[in-house]
């Protein structure tokens, strides 16, 4: 019986994904339906039924991509704990896989950390994220993504570069971005990776980074970056 259950609520998830996918008035329209509290019993409802949950995210980025009031409206609402949607989604993307578990699925890693770039161009979502310990903690993770002994993984990497290509696109977040550290160090191991997507990612970043005068300098000051580029 909860099985079924799980099917149907999977079925009504992707036909509201479909749904919202690049549509401004079907995005609006879930806004003033209050769809955030329907995430949150979502959320809860699907851990441990990993297709739940990637539907979920799925839903998630199209609801947010390119849509302020979208991205606002993840903050108005709280789960029992005080925690918006994005606060959950934060926690979800930075846990680490205890043994014997396995780590989190890559497509849904992908998915977590897509949302995640969609919500750091927002004034009032970023707030959140840096409020989170996202924005501190991105830079280390690309790191350990990158060059990690036994965490080395670059397509996971490429994935948290993005967020911080889209997080250095305002002024505000690149201020973030450059104030974290080992971020512009993060950035320029980007550079150097094998995987082309991770490569772009960091190339995009320092791209955003260089438009301010901080940024200018840090690219300067790093022998590193300029032959990397």
């Amino acid at each position: 019986r909860c099985g079924a259950l799980q099917r149907s609520l999977l079925c009504c998830v992707r036909l509201l994904s479909n749904a919202l996918c690049g549509c401004e008035e079907a995005k609006l329209a879930a806004v003033s339906l209050q769809l955030p509290l329907l995430l949150q019993q979502l959320w809860a409802i699907s851990r441990g039924a990993p297709a739940l949950r990637r539907a979920l995210m799925q839903l998630l980025c199209n609801y947010v991509a390119h849509c302020a009031p979208a991205k606002c409206s993840l903050i108005a609402y709280s789960d029992a704990r005080g925690r918006c949607l994005i606060a959950l989604l934060v926690r979800a993307a930075l846990a680490e896989a205890r043994p014997p578990a396995a780590p989190m699925a890559l497509p849904l890693w992908q998915l977590h950390w897509r949302c995640l770039q969609s919500l750091a161009t927002a004034a009032e979502s970023r707030t959140v994220l840096l409020r989170s310990g996202c924005i501190g903690a991105a830079p280390s993770l690309a790191h350990r993504l990158l060059l990690g002994a036994k965490e080395r993984d670059e397509p996971r990497a490429a994935a948290v570069l993005d967020f911080l290509a889209n997080l250095a696109f305002d002024a505000d977040g690149c201020t973030a971005l450059l104030r974290c550290d080992g971020a512009f160090d993060a950035l320029v191991e980007g550079l150097e990776s094998r995987q082309p997507s991770a490569r772009y990612a960091a190339a995009l970043a320092l791209r955003n980074v260089a438009f301010s005068s901080e940024g200018k300098t840090a690219l300067l000051n790093r022998p590193r970056a300029m032959p990397a580029l």
